[in-house]
């Protein structure tokens, strides 16, 4: 993604987020821009703030790959690396604000619904050289249709502090809808869960449940199991993701890195035995 200042047919200008997909982003979601577009309007009418699409270039033909141009939220990434309780309770507020989205309330049938099952399958193809993770794959596989399932809603999909623009310490706008889907809430709970253990430690990632449980005014029940369920991404492709952690200006020590999001899902391993 680029902020482009740009100049209208009058002279005046005009500031403008380029979004290009990489190629393994345009093969898991080829209609994926489409849907964002149109999502990202829909967000509009429902008073979450989200950049709005200005221009939309499917095919690639003015950029060489498919590509969107949206309108820029200024403003910038807060990586909070102290005094971390007000930025996850805003997590957590604005969260609640896109799951009290549901399709109960609005029309949310140009997205794909979240199939926890797939996501399951997907990640078993790369776990060959992990028996840790091989472990986690069983676990998931095993409990998948015992997990009763919460009220659909909409998710972000990629819910974490790098997708979130912050101006005056109060966070403006919710980028990168891409994978957005309805489904359980609490796969975006334990997304950003994972982040916050990856890039800094599992007591923020609980104080981020807390925030969030507060709000809702109850607990979630097995949240181990999405923590198994989204976190093991982080734990595969760990080297992966620091890429995202230094676009928040944080140098993260890998094998440091690893060691936190391989202890978080041993504990939600514990907390599985403990639930059978």
């Amino acid at each position: 993604m680029h902020a482009l200042n740009t100049e209208r047919a009058d002279g005046t200008g005009l500031k403008v987020t380029l979004r290009r997909l990489r190629p393994h982003d345009a093969d898991a979601e080829p209609d994926g821009l489409w849907r964002e577009s149109e999502l990202l309007r829909l967000l509009a009418s429902v008073g979450i703030s989200a950049p709005q699409p200005i221009y939309l270039d499917a095919e690639g033909r003015h950029f060489g790959t498919p590509a969107s141009v949206l309108s820029f939220i200024p403003g910038r990434v807060n990586a909070a690396e102290t005094n971390t309780g007000p930025w996850t309770d805003a997590l957590a507020a604005t969260l609640m604000s896109i799951h009290a989205v549901t399709p109960a309330t609005t029309d949310l049938s140009i997205l794909r619904a979240q199939d926890d099952r797939e996501r399951i399958e997907d990640i078993a193809q790369h776990t060959d050289d992990s028996p840790f993770a091989q472990e986690i794959v069983s676990v998931l596989r095993e409990h998948c249709e015992r997990i009763a399932p919460l009220p659909p809603t909409l998710l972000h999909n990629d819910y974490w502090a790098g997708n979130t623009i912050w101006y005056r310490d109060r966070i403006t706008g919710v980028i990168d809808w891409l994978h957005a889907r309805v489904g359980d809430p609490r796969n975006d709970v334990s997304e950003c869960r994972s982040a916050m253990t990856y890039d800094h430690n599992e007591d923020v990632a609980n104080e981020f449940l807390a925030a969030y449980e507060r709000g809702l005014g109850r607990k979630l029940p097995d949240i181990w199991y999405f923590d198994l369920l989204r976190g093991i991404a982080a734990f595969l492709w760990y080297e992966f993701w620091l890429e995202g952690a230094a676009d928040l200006g944080m140098q993260l020590d890998p094998v440091d890195t690893k060691a936190r999001i391989t202890a978080f899902l041993q504990r939600a391993l514990e907390r599985s035995r403990a639930s059978a």
